[in-house]
């Protein structure tokens, strides 16, 4: 049981660096660095959440004529 919750923490800890993983963000390991730092304070959390939400596309999409 202590070890379910321990992942359970552990994931919702590092939440924000696998989404960024998730969507294959260009910054996921920088982004873990600072999560794994900061990511204990609710507002290094959120920004952490916020970076991996703002994904750059490197996708220029369709070319307008």
């Amino acid at each position: 049981m202590e070890g379910a919750l321990l992942i359970l923490i552990l994931t919702a800890y590092f939440l924000p660096t696998l989404y960024a993983s998730a969507r294959d963000h260009p910054s996921t390991g920088a982004l873990f660095f600072v999560n794994l730092l900061v990511g204990w304070t609710i507002a290094g959390w959120i920004v952490c959440l916020l970076w991996a939400k703002a994904h750059a596309s490197t996708d220029p999409g369709p070319r307008r004529s």
